[in-house]
């Protein structure tokens, strides 16, 4: 293919001396090409070959994240949270217990055996009463702590939530928004939108090349089960938009 800005170009052309583009993005460079229209090749009007540059990237960069990592994070802290109510309980039902012995006894001898466990050459200067009354409070604080949500942010490779996700969306889904809001941010046209901070909430422009999203963002994949279809890619990325606080661009 000629044209007046590169002489043989084709959209998988990379400039003397850098690698060739792996096989798996052929498919996926041909569809952002057919997007970018006839003159994909002008690099100032179209952006094209930085722009797919950058989707390789980025494809190239989540494959070797550890989702598995992230998937097994978030299981636990969901066992956590469920786990709390009955901590609560428990620390309740034990301060009560300990609360009812003679002379506040077992109150006193909890405080003294926690303190000697954290530091044995401790000289405790406290009287009788405000050790037990010391214990207490430490279990009341603990009731409290126990019932307190988790509202730490939750992560699944570039998405951020700000609460548990009732599902985990495909991890091609994932990439696949990141790579909608690099397009978004990349395109050479009136649509482009987004910020070059992160984390931050995802951009998506209208008329994104959602074929060749889809394309990149299965690259990687040898079950054709996985792969997204490009008719409802569109639909899925701006669903899972709609429940991601915010993503990140890289890991």
């Amino acid at each position: 293919m000629n044209s007046a800005y590169f002489e043989g170009v084709t959209p998988l052309w990379v400039a003397p001396g850098r690698a060739p583009i792996p096989e798996r993005y052929h498919a996926a460079s041909f569809s952002l090409a057919d997007w970018a229209g006839p003159d994909w090749p002008d690099n100032d009007a179209s952006g094209f070959f930085p722009l797919r540059h950058y989707l390789i990237g980025a494809c190239e960069k989540w494959q070797t994240h550890n989702w598995q990592a992230d998937w097994d994070l978030i299981a636990a802290r969901k066992r956590d949270a469920k786990h709390r109510q009955t901590l609560a309980k428990a620390t309740r039902a034990f301060r009560q217990a300990i609360g009812s012995s003679s002379f506040r006894r077992a109150e006193r001898d909890l405080g003294v055996s926690i303190a000697t466990a954290l530091c044995p050459s401790a000289k405790l200067e406290m009287t009788y009463e405000d050790g037990c009354s010391a214990v207490v409070s430490a279990l009341r604080d603990f009731e409290k702590q126990s019932l307190r949500p988790d509202r730490f942010p939750v992560r699944f490779g570039p998405l951020l939530y700000d609460t548990f996700p009732t599902r985990l969306p495909k991890r091609e889904i994932a990439v696949a928004l990141v790579l909608a809001d690099f397009v978004t941010g990349f395109r050479k046209d009136d649509h482009r939108a987004g910020g070059l901070h992160f984390p931050r909430p995802a951009v998506l422009s209208p008329k994104l090349p959602w074929k060749a999203i889809a394309e990149f963002a299965t690259a990687f994949s040898d079950d054709p089960d996985a792969s997204i279809n490009p008719d409802n890619v569109a639909t899925r990325v701006r669903n899972l938009r709609g429940k991601v606080a915010r993503i990140m661009r890289y890991p």
